[in-house]
């Protein structure tokens, strides 16, 4: 009886020892999560501000102080002229004062100085076109107070315009070094839940192994004592003896089968994790329906090779509203290290969206890999000796409806055109993005891509190509090649499903190999 308490304790006490490290994690990790998503709530909210209002508000500002260098320019062609008529087609202050008007009914800006300009100038716009008048009609102003009360109503108008344009100004980079520094705050809280959950974990499946092997050890004694020897069966307590053996090892057993439970639940646990993880990935990837105004057709699959993966695609849309960028990106790794890399790589790709809206950075494919590039070698620290060898292939493809240019930067990540029933291949650049032996002014190239009425064209991870079939052969890029070709005439969701198809026919029974993500548009 006494041993069967002190084994029932032992249980106990396994699972009181499970549940601190399993409470304490599944708090923090909440925690974290929270705080992940408020900031990448504050990211989103700053940078639509920027590209929809703030910048906008800048443009416009801008375009006031030309055009109020251009009416007094107009007033004094005028007055040169002698034309009255000339006065009434000045339309510029009507685009003057509806520019200010739109930024003081815009609610999500708070500008001082806007209501001043507006004051300011439709008193300057006012006294100006009855002085310019007055002088056409024959009165002079030569040398009067009015001229100078005039020009000191201009001084002043440029003055509160050039006010205003500091204001927008300091407040973009406000916004931007906001975005900036919640980026990082959310790359130091990805990295924080990656250490914790592998310490959690190392720390839960070492008390399980321990208490385990302990167990089985006992078992094995039990289970060595019932091999008796031939003199014990001459003692009259030989039947007791074997009852109680039999006994413990049954007990011992049944522990073993609690240990069992209790393994179980914590893989149920670290599964409902996963299953989280994986809602929160596929909340960042993008909607796709923005490029039903920039192609006649296109389709994404995405397909990782756990519940949640190492591959991301983002699709967005630039302040022009003509431009857009397109970036197929294969993370290092599978499973949760994988999505946590993609993680950091969105929180990178929300920078330089910003930065490119900003005007501080290119719109180049090449340079935003080596934006990339830098920064997931400095974040992570990658230097000879250390242990962060983390990064990522890819591609990044740029295309202005406007002007027609299409440009392509790859890393590791060819771009597949068909062209007039003809497949181009750009192999891009032999080179990733970040890891160690990457430099750290890593440069890549710009290929410039003709695109015309028809142009189809693909970007695919290695996923597909890397997958193992039967008898160990891989699905081979020259079996991709020929299918992309062979269905390209087919609409784009009859594509898909070939694609589909194929890669699973190809497997058959084996394991998926990697991630697959595969995204093609037509022209």
């Amino acid at each position: 009886m006494k041993k069967r308490l002190l084994q029932e304790y032992q249980r106990l006490s396994l699972i009181k020892k499970l549940s601190i490290p399993l409470t304490l994690s599944f708090f923090f990790g909440l925690l974290l999560s929270v705080l992940i998503v408020k900031q990448v709530g504050i990211i989103d909210k700053n940078t639509i501000l920027l590209k929809n209002d703030l910048i906008p508000a800048l443009e416009k500002s801008t375009n006031n102080r030309a055009l109020l260098k251009k009416i007094s320019e107009n007033l004094t062609f005028a007055i040169l002229a002698g034309e009255e008529d000339m006065l009434s087609e000045i339309s510029d202050n009507m685009t003057i004062e509806k520019n200010l008007e739109e930024m003081i009914l815009n609610k999500n800006i708070f500008l001082y100085h806007i209501e001043i300009s507006l004051h300011s100038f439709k008193e300057y716009f006012k006294i100006a076109t009855s002085s310019a008048l007055k002088i056409i009609e024959g009165y002079s102003l030569s040398n009067s107070e009015d001229m100078k009360s005039l020009l000191m109503k201009y001084n002043s108008v440029e003055e509160n315009f050039s006010f205003l344009n500091s204001e927008i100004e300091i407040e973009i980079s406000n916004k931007t070094n906001l975005i900036e520094r919640t980026s990082k705050e959310v790359i130091y809280f990805t990295i924080i839940y990656v250490v914790v959950f592998f310490i959690v974990l190392f720390y839960i499946s070492y008390l399980i192994y321990k208490d385990f092997n302990r167990r089985i050890n006992g078992l094995s004694r039990s289970l060595d004592a019932l091999g008796l020897k031939k003199s014990q069966f001459e003692n009259d307590d030989t039947l007791g003896i074997l009852s109680k053996n039999i006994k413990r090892a049954v007990e011992d057993y049944s522990i073993i089968e609690a240990q069992r439970e209790a393994l179980a639940k914590v893989n149920k646990n670290v599964g409902e994790s996963i299953e989280y993880a994986a809602l929160f990935q596929e909340a960042i990837l993008p909607s796709p329906e923005v490029l039903e105004s920039y192609s006649k057709d296109w389709f994404v699959c995405w397909k990782p090779r756990d519940t949640v993966g190492g591959d991301i695609y983002f699709i967005s849309e630039l302040k022009s509203k003509n431009e857009i960028i397109v970036m197929v990106i294969d993370a290092v790794g599978h499973g949760v290290s994988g999505a946590f890399l993609t993680i950091l790589v969105k929180a990178i790709e929300t920078h330089i969206l910003a930065e490119i809206n900003g005007g501080t950075l290119e719109v180049s494919p090449a340079k935003i890999l080596q934006y990339f590039n830098k920064s997931i070698k400095t974040m992570l620290k990658q230097n000879k000796g250390s242990k962060s060898n983390a990064g990522f292939d890819g591609g990044v493809l740029y295309f202005n409806r406007l002007t027609n240019i299409c440009t392509y930067a790859g890393a590791k990540t060819p771009l597949y055109i068909i062209k007039n029933n003809q497949l181009e291949i750009i192999k891009s650049d032999r080179k990733n993005v970040g890891f160690i032996r990457t430099k750290i002014d890593q440069e890549y190239t710009d290929y410039n891509v003709a695109v015309e009425s028809g142009t189809k064209i693909y970007i695919a991870t290695d996923g597909i190509i890397d997958q193992e079939g039967r008898g160990n052969i891989l699905y081979g890029k020259e079996r991709f090649e020929k299918l992309i070709l062979s269905n390209h005439h087919q609409s784009f969701k009859q594509q898909k499903e070939e694609i589909r198809d194929s890669f699973l026919a190809f497997k058959g029974s084996e394991n998926q190999s990697d991630d697959v993500t595969i995204l093609g548009i037509k022209f």
